[in-house]
């Protein structure tokens, strides 16, 4: 199970850019919950409450799938988390680890700084 923050842009920006704090940031990434398929995304923003991504539809069960997600930061640096939700509500470890053998794990997260 992974999830992976992809992009936080207002409009059409990299993760590296600095988006204005008035304009929302639209955090997107995709997840995958093999065999059975994710049921949620969480995400977070400088490690406070967990929020709930949209998803896109379903292509299959075992396939990448896509989520978004609108956030109003402050003016500052921050940092964003995304976890995934598996059907059962079996969720993503916070642990990190390798992908081999059983593939990587640890919650994907990126540094964003927006201005004022």
């Amino acid at each position: 199970m992974a999830s992976g923050i992809a992009s936080a842009e207002p409009g059409s920006f990299s993760a590296s850019a600095r988006p204005r704090s008035s304009t929302p940031v639209v955090c997107a990434g995709v997840a995958w919950a093999p065999p059975y398929g994710g049921e949620a995304v969480e995400v977070r923003v400088d490690g406070g409450p967990w929020q709930t991504a949209e998803l896109a539809a379903e292509l299959a069960p075992a396939a990448w799938r896509r989520w978004r997600l609108p956030l109003s930061p402050p003016p500052g640096p921050h940092t964003i988390q995304a976890r995934c939700a598996g059907r059962g509500g079996v969720l993503q470890s916070a642990v990190p680890r390798e992908p081999f053998p059983t593939g990587a794990s640890g919650y994907h997260t990126v540094a964003v700084t927006t201005t004022a």
